[in-house]
């Protein structure tokens, strides 16, 4: 299944409309970008925190155990859907790095062969103004990791304008 681009809309107060907003989506899993400090202070990394008040235990305890940069920790959430905690930060409002994207990619799509993601939410990762890599670097990677999974819907949730990416391919 191809993905499903979701251009972000904005409301005056800056945040996303509901028809635009990750956490409202209908998905399993949801992608959040976080650093590996056990900080989730900005971003959407905040916005889950908030949801999900037991995710920064979780979260930080697996920051404690060595989670790297490239890595993922998984948090089932109460309300059933899986939180995937992407480190592609060393620290709170670092930069990414294109590496640790690639290797989150790699990851989810582990999980998805693994079946153990039935459909996923995910932001443009390491693309937020924190973290600064540009799009059209990391849109292709999240193309040609996601974009052919039969029966597994995958929405990629990205600013106004940012083009669409998709494989024909591998």
């Amino acid at each position: 299944m191809a993905i499903n681009y979701i251009e972000i809309k904005k409301q005056s107060s800056g945040r996303p409309t509901d028809d635009t907003n990750i956490f409202l989506s209908g998905c399993q899993s949801i992608a959040i970008p976080v650093n590996v400090w056990g900080k989730m202070d900005a971003g959407l990394a905040i916005h889950a925190k908030n949801l999900y008040p037991d995710l920064l235990h979780s979260y930080r305890s697996a920051c404690r155990s060595g989670l790297e940069t490239g890595g993922i920790h998984s948090y089932m959430a109460p309300d059933g859907r899986l939180i995937l905690c992407c480190a592609t930060q060393k620290e709170n409002f670092c930069y990414s790095d294109i590496r640790w994207v690639i290797n989150v990619l790699a990851y989810l799509r582990e999980l998805i062969e693994a079946k153990m993601i039935t459909s996923l939410a995910l932001p443009a990762l390491g693309c937020s103004r924190a973290e600064r890599l540009p799009w059209d670097k990391v849109g292709p990677y999240v193309a040609w990791n996601l974009d052919d999974f039969p029966g597994v819907p995958i929405e990629c949730y990205i600013d106004t304008g940012m083009k669409h990416y998709r494989i024909s391919t591998k």
